[in-house]
């Protein structure tokens, strides 16, 4: 028995070692934690609440609509959470996306065990995308507020393993135990599962000392200042556009696939297994992206990288013209994970650096992450649209998969765009 536990000690230093969790502050490691918890009920929701809407409706329809509710009203949550991150703090802020999120997933559990869920689903979309806001834009601050430049790149790897963690874990047990029973008993265990976790962070974040950072000197919300900044300043305009780009892709392939799998299997448990296959793919696409980008910090390859991937991504859409079947959704699940994390990080990277070289980065820190959320959210509400208009059939469904790959083509211009007017700038400093 000691020396077993003594094993566990050794795998439990190791693996702190090796992730760099002693190299992380306290606060740091609780919100780490806190993230993990909140990434297992959000995952849960975004990845089955599509399979559970598909249950209440006929088609597609009503699915591609709660997402588009879902990601527009992601900026005005994280615009009202501005005012009280500088009024009160980032920590008060999750918080209370927290506890949001706790009442929606009561009243998810209330509608799918009276089976109504039916007739509040676009309630839920808006009233889930207002809590996401809420977190995220707290998150942000949170992880600048937590880091530093010394142990920046240590705690953005801790927090992709956190991601990794959560979609490798939440599809395959919800896929499982939804498959398990013939009825919505699956899903009940799921998100009361989901409801607990969602307690036990609430309970951790009062654990959280607010850091220095949280409290501003000037309370006021610049917004406006914010955007007269993007308009004038054309590095981060083009950053911004980086991100509108993207999400017109983005916005639609975060359920896409899956919904097509269940489409043709009305299989859970298939789609648990396909979002599992994508988490292990997207840590292994963040560690290879890691290693490209910092191979030779002296030479900038992300142009080059997100040519290659926008053109694998443009290339594997032709493969569902053979036909929509299983097999090639799961391969384009595979290529869809794997290259669509260097357009997501690259992209990030770039509207960071992008923020660092404004002369009124600070000041306007959460006011850029909230103009930033506006952009992406634009970007992502015109692509569910375009493809809601398309007839589901399966030529119409290839020719919206292949049309919005071409659109990336605008993500590589702006990022090229940012990244050359970066370096005239740096050059005549």
């Amino acid at each position: 028995m000691v020396k077993f536990r003594r094993f566990i000690e050794f795998i439990k230093d190791k693996i702190i070692s090796e992730l760099g969790i002693d190299k992380m502050s306290k606060e740091f490691n609780t919100f780490s934690i806190i993230h993990l918890g909140f990434l297992m009920f959000y995952t849960l929701q975004l990845v089955f609440m599509n399979t559970l809407l598909r249950r209440f409706s006929d088609g597609n329809t009503t699915i591609f609509i709660y997402n588009m509710l879902f990601f527009s009203f992601i900026p005005v949550g994280m615009t009202l959470s501005v005012f009280s991150i500088k009024q009160k703090s980032s920590i008060f802020t999750m918080q209370s996306s927290i506890w949001l999120w706790i009442g929606i997933l009561i009243t998810t559990l209330s509608l799918i065990i009276i089976k109504q869920l039916h007739h509040f689903w676009i309630l839920l979309a808006i009233v889930s995308s207002i809590a996401n806001g809420c977190y995220w834009i707290a998150y942000y601050m949170s992880l600048t507020d937590y880091t530093d430049m010394k142990n920046r790149d240590i705690g953005l790897a801790i927090i992709w393993v956190c991601t990794g963690v959560a979609n490798i874990i939440v599809p395959i047990l919800g896929g499982y135990f939804i498959k398990l029973f013939s009825d919505f008993t699956g899903y009940i265990i799921m998100f009361s599962s989901a409801f607990l976790v969602a307690i036990l962070c609430i309970i951790k974040s009062y654990k959280l000392v607010p850091d220095n950072h949280n409290k501003f000197d000037d309370p006021r919300v610049y917004i406006m200042e914010s955007l007269r900044s993007i308009i004038f300043n054309k590095i981060w305009l083009y950053s911004s556009l980086i991100e509108f780009f993207r999400g017109i892709r983005d916005g639609v392939f975060i359920f896409l696939l899956n919904v097509l799998i269940f489409s043709v299997s009305s299989n859970e448990s298939l789609v648990g297994i396909n979002a599992f296959i994508a988490g292990i793919i997207n840590v292994i696409s963040n560690w290879l992206l890691g290693k490209l980008l910092y191979k030779d910090p002296k030479k900038d390859n992300r142009i080059k990288l997100l040519i290659i991937a926008v053109s694998s991504l443009l290339i594997s859409s032709f493969l569902l013209l053979v036909n929509i079947n299983i097999t090639l959704l799961i391969i384009m699940t595979c290529i869809n994970a794997f290259f669509s994390i260097y357009i997501q990080n690259i992209s990030q990277s770039i509207f960071c650096m992008s923020i660092q070289l404004n002369p009124d980065a600070m000041k306007l820190r959460s006011e850029s992450f909230v103009l930033k959320s506006y952009f992406l959210a634009i970007g992502r509400l015109l692509g569910i649209l375009f493809f809601i208009f398309l007839p589901e059939t399966n030529f119409y469904i290839v020719l919206g998969i292949v049309i919005l790959n071409i659109v990336q083509i605008g993500t590589i211009i702006t990022s090229k765009k940012t990244i050359d007017l970066v370096k005239d700038m740096c050059s005549l400093t």
